[in-house]
């Protein structure tokens, strides 16, 4: 899956969750990939399918997304995982993190993926 279909992959999870989602554009996006909204709430995300570990710079950029958008909430979302010194900004900015784990819960959650044993 490449980095594009991962970002339409997400957008048509959070489809199903209600949101009406805008794509943004591949470049000069200001940090985010998708545009969130739903009743009142504006949620920015940041799509990174990688296998490397994310750091500090994508919550750095889906933060400023964030501000930019004027949106709520901001989450990062990867196929991979969070560096340490990424986690503890995230926490301090207020940007949510999911990795591949969580995103397959979420998955779970939603019934969008079936349980494993």
């Amino acid at each position: 899956m490449s980095g594009r279909q991962f970002e339409r992959f997400l957008g048509w999870f959070f489809e199903k969750q209600g949101y009406h989602v805008t794509s943004t554009k591949k470049s000069h996006d200001k940090g985010a990939d998708l545009v969130l909204r739903k009743s009142g709430e504006c949620l920015v995300v940041q799509a990174k399918r990688r296998k490397n570990t994310i750091g500090v710079q994508a919550i750095q950029e889906t933060f400023t997304a964030a501000a930019f958008y004027q949106a709520n909430r901001a989450l990062v979302i990867t196929s991979s995982r969070f560096s340490r010194p990424a986690l503890e900004l995230a926490n301090k900015l207020g940007v949510e993190c999911w990795d591949w784990e969580r995103l397959l819960q979420e998955l779970r959650n939603h019934q969008l993926l079936l349980p494993t044993d």
